[in-house]
C-alpha cells in the first residue's frame, strides 16, 4: 500500500509539476463559492491558459444577474485565490507572472512563471478595492498560482500559497494575519505537517488543512498553525475489507461548534477482484475532532482525484458518479442513514466535480463540461447559471488603492465590458 501511495502521489506531482512549467495554471474552470443562497462569487478565465485573464463575477439573485467586480491591478490578470467572509468582506490573491527573457543572453533559471502576488481586499462587496504587494513570502525560483484562503472574522484570517516546483508539490507556505489582511506573517512549523491545502478554522487556535501530496493527508493546529499534526482516520473494518490496497483522501470537516464535527473521507484503491473502487465515508466527532466515529458510507464510483462533497446541516452530498448523467446527489447521514437524488432536470448532461451547498437544499455545483449550475431543492432540478451566459453588469469600482508595486496611477484604468461573462474541488 506505501508503494502504491508513494507512486500515485509522485505521479500527480510530476504532472503538477509540468502544469507550472509550461505556464498553465493548476486549478479547473469554473471556480465559485457561495456565502448564502444564492448569493456568491464565481471567476471565469477570459484569456488562454498561458495568457490568462480572470474575472470575478457576484451575484445576489442565484444567477440572474452577475456584476463583475475584478480588482483593477495593472500588474496582474491572473487570480490565484478568493475568499468572502459575507457579501461585504472579501480577498483575493493576485498572481504577478514574471517577464519572459527578451534574448538568449538574458538568465531565466526560474521553474515556475510567478513570481510573487498582490492581495486585494474589499469592504464593499467589490465596489472598490485596495491592493497591496503580498512581501511576506520567502525568496525563492517562483510560486504555482495556487492559494487558499481563510478568514475566521473580519481580523483573523489564513492563506496558505502554493510552494515551488522543487518541493514536488503538496507543501504550502502559510500566512496568518490579524488585523484583517493589511499585514501578514508568515508561520514557521517545527514539527512538520501543514501541507498545502484547503484551510478552515474553528477559533483562532483550532485549524485544519486538507490536502498535502495527492491529497491524501488531513493536518489539525491548536496553536493557531505554529504546529502541524497529521490526523489520520483508517477505514473501518467493513470498509477496508473491500480493498485489497486503500487510501484515504479527506475533505475539510466542518464544526457546528468547537466541538460538534462532521467529516467526509473519501477511501480508494483495488478492490481484492483488481477493479478500481470509491467509497466516501462520513465521520462524526463530539471531542473537536481527537475522536472520530464512522456515521454512513456509499460506493461513489468516482475517480481518484480530492473528493467532491459538501457538508450540510447533519449529513454531506456528493456527486453519485462525477462523470455520467443524470446528475445524481448520494446522500449521507448519521447512525448509516443513506440515501440519493437523481436530477429530474438539469441543462447540461455531464457530471458535477464541484459542489458548494449553503444548506440540504440550496447549492452550487461546477459540471464536467465547465458549466455553473444551481439547485433550490436539494439537486431534483438544476438551472444553468454561468455568467458566460447570462447578462453581466459592470461594478465600476469607487475606488481602487494600490500601493507598493502595484502604482497608485493604476487607481484610474477604467472598467472595460467582458467579451463574454462567467470558483476549489469540495467544500
Amino acid at each position: 500500500m506505501i508503494a502504491h501511495r508513494f507512486w500515485t502521489i509522485r505521479s500527480l506531482s510530476i504532472c503538477f509539476a509540468l502544469a507550472c512549467i509550461s505556464g498553465l495554471s493548476a486549478h479547473a474552470e469554473p471556480r465559485m463559492g457561495l456565502v448564502a443562497p444564492g448569493v456568491g462569487w464565481a471567476v471565469l478565465n477570459q484569456g488562454t491558459m498561458v495568457n490568462r485573464n480572470d474575472h470575478l463575477f457576484w451575484t445576489s439573485d442565484d444567477g440572474g444577474a452577475w456584476r463583475d467586480i475584478t480588482p483593477r491591478d495593472p500588474a496582474s490578470r491572473e487570480i490565484a485565490g478568493v475568499f468572502f467572509l459575507d457579501a461585504s468582506r472579501g480577498w483575493v490573491l493576485l498572481a504577478l507572472k514574471r517577464e519572459t527573457p527578451k534574448n538568449n543572453q538574458e538568465s531565466d533559471n526560474f521553474i515556475t512563471d510567478i513570481r510573487g502576488f498582490d492581495l486585494a481586499s474589499t469592504t464593499d462587496g467589490g465596489a472598490s478595492w485596495t491592493i497591496k504587494h503580498l512581501d511576506s513570502l520567502p525568496e525563492g525560483v517562483g510560486w504555482a498560482s495556487a492559494g487558499e484562503i481563510f478568514f475566521l472574522d473580519a481580523a483573523h484570517g489564513w492563506m496558505d500559497i502554493e510552494s515551488p516546483v522543487p518541493h514536488w508539490g503538496g507543501e504550502g507556505v502559510l500566512l496568518a494575519t490579524t488585523d484583517g489582511g493589511n499585514t501578514w506573517k508568515q508561520i514557521v512549523e517545527v514539527n512538520g505537517g501543514g501541507g498545502y491545502g484547503r484551510i478552515r478554522f474553528t477559533d483562532p487556535l483550532n485549524g485544519w488543512i486538507a490536502g498535502g501530496p495527492g491529497g491524501y493527508y488531513l493536518y489539525a493546529t491548536n496553536d493557531g498553525g505554529r504546529h502541524w499534526k497529521e490526523v489520520a482516520v483508517p477505514a473501518p473494518p467493513w470498509i477496508a475489507g473491500l480493498f485489497e490496497n486503500v487510501a484515504a483522501q479527506y475533505a475539510l470537516p466542518k464544526f457546528k461548534d468547537g466541538k460538534q464535527g462532521l467529516l467526509p473521507v473519501k477511501y480508494s484503491g483495488p478492490d481484492k477482484s483488481g477493479d478500481g473502487l470509491s467509497i466516501l465515508a462520513l465521520f462524526s466527532t463530539s471531542n473537536g475532532g481527537r475522536n472520530w466515529q464512522a456515521e454512513s458510507y456509499v460506493n461513489l464510483d468516482q475517480g481518484s482525484d480530492v473528493p467532491v462533497v459538501a457538508v450540510v446541516d447533519s449529513g454531506a452530498l456528493a456527486p453519485k458518479r462525477s462523470d455520467k448523467a443524470p446528475v445524481t446527489l448520494a446522500q449521507l447521514g448519521l447512525a448509516g442513514h443513506t440515501g440519493e437524488t437523481v436530477s429530474k432536470e438539469a441543462p447540461t448532461g455531464a457530471g458535477l466535480y464541484e459542489l458548494s451547498f449553503m444548506n440540504a437544499a440550496d447549492g452550487w455545483g461546477v459540471s464536467t463540461n465547465g458549466r455553473l449550475l444551481s439547485t433550490a431543492d436539494g439537486g431534483v432540478t438544476w438551472k444553468e447559471i454561468t455568467p458566460a451566459r447570462k447578462k453581466v453588469g459592470m461594478s465600476l469600482p469607487v475606488n481602487n488603492n494600490i500601493s507598493d508595486t502595484a502604482g497608485a496611477a493604476a487607481a484610474q484604468i477604467q472598467v472595460a465590458a467582458p467579451s463574454h461573462g462567467f470558483l476549489a474541488t469540495s467544500q
